[in-house]
């Protein structure tokens, strides 16, 4: 039996995740962040996995919110870095800001990648999986104008007769710091990074893959997005089932079952809360109702009552942490998989 998320929790657990955001202490400890999680999981009656969800949906939410305003003054903050001689993580905390995202920032400025903006696209990812060597080993990758910039906020006075050697010892201890910084930033950093990119992107993956394999114990003929893109078939779900079914499903209103005609379905590794849902999931999903009717968005780590989520006037059936069980062939007869 899976969970069923009532409004009065869901609120709760919503207004907690705003909360716990701003408690630095926490936030930017992962460990601590998982304790305080599961203590409030088990207070609420809310299932932990989906707090966590929850919570890096709201943060991802601020994020989107904030970031405009950072970028614009990424210059400043990495002047501010330098002068004071603290830390991006400190600094990141002060800006209630992801470390990581932040580290990238200002080391996309102070370092003088060189390329069109692939290579350099490329070269800074390489340089945040892998500070101590992209970063701290080479020198040369610290910008002249930076190195003019840190002289001119230090009173020196920049002389035809400095040496290389001066040049390169000043780029030198910049270029530690910065990695170290970065590395910092990287371990500290709750949801964001080249770890949690790969783990998204991998749970993405096999949550995927277990909904095919589930369709086929099922015996519901498919196809993959991959296969729809291979076709030329733009704007496509993960799953186009080859013929309409009936899925029983909970009624938004809570009071019982119901049958719903869907053509495709669409996995999501996440919580379904009701901003994520609003702003990204259901513009993305209604392209999919336009093209190819009726489908099904599925939320692995659960979902906000259903009352709350838009669902396009009844086109996108929402279901949270598994497949519905029973199933109907357009002609009306059960599958036999069903009890």
């Amino acid at each position: 039996m899976h969970p069923i998320i009532t409004p009065e929790t869901y609120n709760a657990a919503e207004a907690w995740s705003d909360k716990i955001l701003s408690d630095h202490d926490v936030v930017y400890n992962p460990a601590r962040l998982d304790q305080a999680v599961k203590a409030k999981a088990l207070q609420i009656d809310f299932p932990s996995t989906a707090l966590m969800a929850l919570v890096r949906n709201v943060s991802v939410n601020h994020i989107k919110r904030t970031a405009p305003g950072i970028k614009r003054q990424v210059s400043f903050f990495v002047k501010q870095w330098y002068q004071q001689q603290g830390s991006i993580l400190q600094l990141a905390r002060d800006l209630n800001y992801s470390p990581y995202l932040l580290a990238r920032g200002m080391a996309e400025e102070i370092c003088a990648f060189k390329g069109n903006n692939n290579t350099k696209k490329k070269l800074i990812a390489e340089a945040m999986r892998d500070p101590e060597n992209q970063l701290e080993l080479n020198v040369e990758s610290i910008g002249a104008h930076f190195l003019v910039a840190t002289e001119v906020t230090l009173g020196c006075n920049k002389t035809d007769e400095k040496s290389n050697d001066q040049e390169k010892q000043k780029a030198r201890q910049v270029t530690m710091r910065l990695a170290r910084d970065v590395r910092e930033a990287i371990d500290f950093d709750p949801f964001y990074g080249p770890m949690h990119d790969k783990e998204r992107y991998l749970v993405g993956i096999e949550y995927e893959v277990v909904l095919e394999q589930q369709l086929k114990v099922l015996g519901i003929p498919f196809e993959t997005e991959e296969a729809l893109r291979g076709l030329g078939t733009s704007r496509t779900p993960d799953i186009l089932l080859q013929c309409p079914m009936s899925v029983q499903v909970r009624k938004v209103d809570g009071t019982g079952l119901e049958w719903k005609m869907i053509s495709w379905i669409d996995s999501k590794a996440m919580f379904g809360d009701v901003k994520t849902h609003q702003s990204s999931v259901l513009p993305q999903t209604e392209a999919y109702v336009h093209r190819h009717g009726p489908g099904m968005v599925l939320y692995w780590f659960g979902h906000a009552p259903l009352v709350m989520l838009d669902n396009s006037q009844g086109d996108i059936v929402i279901v949270g942490w598994d497949l519905p069980e029973r199933w109907m062939w357009p002609t009306g007869e059960l599958l036999k998989n069903n009890n």
